[in-house]
């Protein structure tokens, strides 16, 4: 089975990345941006493990600016899948009523659709599942990460679960796919576009990721993509050629 762990500030920096199949990592804690979310999608990528993100989502603030300060976070590269919405009740507060938490969810879907193109996952354990129902359908087409732990089958209905958090003790939490390994591989799987257009004036060519400039080409040139590589920084690069990289937040995918 895959042993996916997800991440926070609360982890530390002692996480043995080789570990794990792979990591889902906490971008935002409710405020602000978690300190220690560059340093686990480096350590992560670094061990060359898929990765995505979560926000924490707090109900007592406004809801526009919280996912609007996470797509900034995760906008130049937001990982192997989709965003997930951890949606809580903590430390004594809690949920407003069904119908206001409702449409304050679809305001975090919508604006990250609209950012993204894609459906995000909601995490949530089955009180608050069983809180929103009725489901609706814009909720129910998100992918579901349930909490849900010691037990032998998570209530995730009416959804079928995609990713299930089923154990946590000594600041460790362990999660699991609803597949074989190898469907988990899949899943997790960057598929890369087939060619890009250049969206700056001139765009330099470079013979590794940020290295040395060995040409350029000039605005709208389409170029083939055969495969991806990160500089030092975390910053993602199109490999368009042998020995030939471009920066990828000046290209838009094609196809």
């Amino acid at each position: 089975m895959a042993k996916i762990r997800d991440l926070s500030v609360y982890d530390g920096v002692n996480v043995d990345y080789s570990a794990y199949d792979g990591f889902v990592i906490r971008c935002f804690n409710g405020s602000v941006k978690d300190t220690l979310f560059e340093t686990h999608k480096a350590g992560a990528k670094k061990a060359q493990k898929p990765w995505w993100a979560y926000m924490f989502f707090n109900f007592l603030y406004p809801v526009l600016p919280q996912i609007q300060v996470v797509i900034n976070i995760i906008k130049s590269e937001k990982g192997n899948l989709p965003l997930a919405f951890d949606v809580e009740e903590w430390g004594g507060h809690h949920f407003p009523p069904r119908d206001t938490l409702l449409s304050y969810l679809q305001v975090l879907v919508v604006q990250y659709k609209l950012a993204f193109g894609e459906n995000p996952q909601i995490y949530m354990n089955p009180a608050t599942i069983h809180y929103l129902k009725p489901i609706p359908a814009w909720l129910l087409a998100c992918i579901m990460w349930i909490a849900h732990w010691d037990v032998a089958v998570p209530d995730s209905e009416p959804w079928v679960w995609t990713f299930w958090q089923y154990k946590s003790y000594a600041g460790e939490d362990f999660n699991a796919f609803n597949g074989t390994d190898e469907e988990y591989q899949e899943y997790v799987s960057i598929i890369l576009p087939n060619k890009v257009i250049t969206t700056a004036g001139s765009l330099y060519i470079r013979k590794t990721p940020a290295g040395i400039i060995v040409g350029y080409v000039p605005y709208h040139t389409i170029l083939g993509v055969i495969g991806e590589a990160y500089d030092t920084t975390g910053y993602k690069w199109w490999k368009v050629g042998d020995q030939s990289y471009v920066g990828s937040s000046w290209c838009e995918g094609i196809e």
